[in-house]
This record gives structure tokens, C-alpha cells and sequence, in this order.
């Protein structure tokens, strides 16, 4: 019975961790381990005129959420599913 709830807060938790930006910023020393979120950012203000390129930076972040959520689909739903019910 635990495994969808634990599904579900190990997704949500993971996307929120994941796209933290404040946090991120603010402690690595240096920019060589930064995570990607202000990694993303900074391209984004060197390539302020070339849209593909920083879209294309931007979408580097997207696969590992992705392939999370397709793994652990099925505990999601039936997790979210389980909150819903008295």
C-alpha cells in the first residue's frame, strides 16, 4: 500500500529538488559543479539572441524528469488516485 504514495512524493519531491534554482546558485563554489538549472540560466544570458541554441540548452534538463515519471508512472496515478479517495 506504501509504494504508490512513496512513488508519488519521490516524484514530486525530485521535480522540485530538481528545478530548485535558488539553492543551486548560491552554493557551489564553483561553476564546474553547478547543477543545471543555473547552468541553463547563464547560457541563456550569453546567447540572449540565439533562441535555437538556448532552447535546444534548455532542453537538456527535460530527459532525466522524463524518464522518472515514466518509470514510476504507474505508483504516480495510483498515488495521486489513493489522496483523492475518503
Amino acid at each position: 500500500m506504501l509504494k504508490p504514495v512513496t512513488a508519488t512524493v519521490v516524484i514530486l519531491a525530485g521535480v522540485a529538488i530538481w528545478n530548485d534554482y535558488s539553492m543551486s546558485v548560491y552554493l557551489p563554489a564553483k561553476p564546474s559543479v553547478q547543477t543545471i538549472a543555473p547552468a541553463i540560466g547563464s547560457f541563456f544570458a550569453q546567447q540572449s539572441s540565439n533562441l535555437g541554441a538556448a532552447s535546444a540548452a534548455s532542453l537538456i534538463a527535460v530527459p532525466p524528469v522524463l524518464v522518472a515519471y515514466l518509470f514510476l508512472q504507474k505508483y504516480f496515478i495510483k498515488g495521486m488516485a489513493a489522496g483523492a479517495e475518503k
